[in-house]
């Protein structure tokens, strides 16, 4: 610790005699010892006078201020910064700019699926997205890498259902068509099927204007839901699970689980009358029609769409209870 205690000593006395000499001129060596020049005396192979500058090859203070510091020097100087406070300020706008844009590219990479596009058409629109370097996606179900879907128009099959639930852009094809006029990509947001959506009409005209409801958005995030579809349970636990809800059980034997938020039920089903919808609904968990999913994505989750989704467990008891009665009737007179 002595030694770093000297070296610490003699860099604050060289520095305070740089300060010194910058305001007055060299200081006199008061030692009995000859004067030695320093670093910092000399510049060109010319002595500076101990008494201070005299003459014009001596160094006026402005150019003592770009004097070089010799290596030991400038080592002494800069061997206590600490690189840890060092900020984003020291890197240079070249790199920051450089990276900032490879993380834009990454983002704006597209993926599209198409839906509703005549056969004829479909190689056009193929050939225009690989043309302007997206990626066309020519799965028969939705893929979860999409990012544009381009809709003949919009509708409630499971492509658009999906697209909407994961919040990928719901585009006009005209949007292909001019991009590839352009030779690049256009703007998305106006070729959003919601100002197309006055051309028109009923349950399309709905889908059309909520085109930009849930863009750059999941849906279903934070959903834990119990799936009695039957035979559409896979397109319904695809649309979810795309929305970024999870489906916990999807088939007999179902179970009230606590950590079930929704129960979206076909009545018509004979699996149905294993779902425990009693119990369900005195745990709070919300019965649902399989309608409540494009309704849901259409309107929000609006006590106007949940009322009119909502099943009573003690109601579908009920009608499941005649219909077995009405079943028993049938069989008994079909005998007789």
């Amino acid at each position: 610790s002595s030694g770093i205690n000297a070296e610490y000593g003699a860099r604050e006395a060289f520095l305070a005699r740089q300060e010194a000499e910058d305001k007055q001129g060299p200081v006199h060596n008061t030692d009995n010892a000859p004067s030695t020049p320093r670093p910092n005396d000399t510049l060109n192979n010319s002595s500076v006078p101990v008494g201070g500058p005299t003459s014009a090859s001596t160094p006026n203070q402005s150019t003592k201020a770009v004097a070089k510091l010799s290596d030991e020097e400038l080592q002494e100087l800069i061997k206590d910064i600490d690189v840890d406070d060092l900020t984003l300020s020291d890197v240079t706008e070249e790199e920051t700019t450089k990276e900032t844009g490879n993380i834009l590219v990454e983002k704006r990479e597209r993926y599209f699926m198409l839906t509703g596009i005549k056969e004829t058409e479909k190689q056009e629109c193929g050939d225009t997205i690989n043309e302007l370097g997206g990626v066309h996606l020519t799965s028969s179900t939705f893929d979860p890498k999409c990012t544009h879907l381009i809709a003949r128009s919009p509708n409630r099959n499971e492509k658009y259902l999906a697209g909407m639930g994961c919040g990928v852009w719901l585009l006009h094809p005209s949007y292909l068509s001019a991009s590839r006029a352009q030779g690049a990509w256009l703007p998305e947001e106006p070729y959003l099927w919601v100002h197309f959506a006055s051309s028109l009409r009923g349950y399309n005209k709905a889908l059309a204007s909520a085109s930009a409801l849930w863009q750059g958005r999941q849906a279903f995030t934070g959903w834990n839901v119990m799936l009695c579809a039957g035979s559409k349970a896979i397109t319904f636990k695809g649309i979810i699970e795309c929305g970024g809800g999870k489906v916990v059980q999807s088939g007999p034997p179902y179970a009230v689980l606590s950590h079930i938020t929704h129960a979206l039920i076909d009545p018509s089903e004979k699996t149905s009358t294993t779902v425990p919808m009693d119990a369900l609904e005195e745990a709070g968990v919300p019965l649902l029609k399989l309608e409540y999913i494009p309704d849901y994505l259409t309107m929000g989750a609006t006590q106007e769409v949940l009322d009119k989704c909502r099943i009573s467990g003690l109601s579908c008891s009920a009608k499941r209870t005649r219909e077995s009665s009405n079943e028993t009737v049938a069989a008994k007179r079909s005998k007789t």
